[in-house]
């Protein structure tokens, strides 16, 4: 999901990307990883999401 705020990133203004992951039998969240913007999130954070619980 694109997150509806703008943050700076390089000096450019960006839409950061909410990654998560959830467990369909208890509905927790177990994994989440927020990346700079762009048009796409990318593969990477796919793989950082899964990497661990959300803290």
């Amino acid at each position: 999901m694109q997150a509806p705020v703008l943050v700076d990133v390089e000096g450019k203004a960006r839409r950061p990307w909410i990654t998560w992951f959830t467990d369909c039998s208890t509905n927790a969240v177990t994994g989440v990883a927020v990346t700079p913007g762009g048009s796409v999130a990318g593969v990477g954070a796919g793989r950082a999401a899964f990497r661990g619980p959300a803290r």
